[in-house]
């Protein structure tokens, strides 16, 4: 009886929710509404809701039904390939941002229609969430560009406490002034034990990736490093040299 209890409990403080890769409804929207306030202690929620031609008025209210469970520690959304824009993440990170119980946050918008504001709304959001230990976000094939990318920097220097991040920035239109202030700002996280970062098919040269890595040495404490590092500008000839240098990075189990 104690196990059918516990499971009961853990049923009632999770959820999952996945309509990916369908026409979703007005009538599935309001129920997924629905859902999510029903269950005003959740711990767990998770939202799979890609290519489903949201946008930004979906996922306000979206978000203002989720911020409703206070004691939420784990949240996962998965909101990729949608018609979801700047103002959109807005609206979302200030929401999010109150949520000072989660300790592992997913915000996967990858091919959405955000720029480099929407990124720095979400840095600022996630500097705010001092209890998170675990961090991805996707943000490939969106409009990143290189403006507010140094105030970006400054944002993720703020996350000191996570332990476990993934960053993918591929697909977008950074060139070396970008990815330096990025890389340099994640040199500053000395307590990451585990950092895949993807920020393939951007405009950086050798130089751009050279510095990358120079910095990412500078994480002493991480024990898994993931890098995808391919660029549109730069030869094969560069890359063997960076490979090269990479290969004197203990903790790197990837590179590309």
């Amino acid at each position: 009886m104690k196990a059918a209890s516990q499971e009961d409990q853990n049923e009632s403080t999770a959820l999952e929710i996945n309509k990916s890769f369908i026409k979703i409804s007005a009538q599935d929207l309001v129920d997924i509404y629905e859902k999510i306030s029903q269950q005003k202690d959740l711990i767990s929620l998770k939202l799979e809701l890609v290519n489903c031609q949201l946008q930004n008025d979906n996922l306000n209210r979206l978000t203002e039904h989720i911020v409703q469970n206070v004691n939420l520690q784990k949240l996962q959304l998965y909101l990729g390939c949608n018609q979801i824009q700047t103002q959109g993440i807005y609206n979302m990170s200030q929401q999010v941002a109150d949520l000072i119980n989660l300790k592992y946050l997913v915000l996967s918008f990858g091919n959405c229609q955000i720029g480099s504001l929407g990124f720095l709304h979400i840095a600022y959001a996630i500097s705010k969430l001092t209890n998170i230990k675990i961090l991805r976000v996707y943000l490939w094939k969106c409009t990143l560009k290189n403006d507010y990318m140094n105030q970006i920097a400054e944002q993720i220097q703020c996350w000191k406490n996570i332990l476990y991040l993934s960053l993918d920035l591929s697909n977008n239109r950074l060139n070396n002034e970008g990815v330096i202030a990025i890389a340099q700002s994640l040199s500053k996280l000395e307590n990451l034990k585990s950092l895949l970062l993807n920020m393939e098919y951007n405009f950086y040269d050798s130089f751009g990736c050279f510095e990358i890595v120079k910095y990412l040495k500078l994480l002493k404490n991480l024990l898994y490093l993931n890098l995808n590092l391919l660029s549109l500008t730069i030869n094969s000839q560069s890359i063997q040299l960076i490979q090269q240098s990479c290969k004197k990075m203990k903790k790197l189990v990837f590179f590309r």
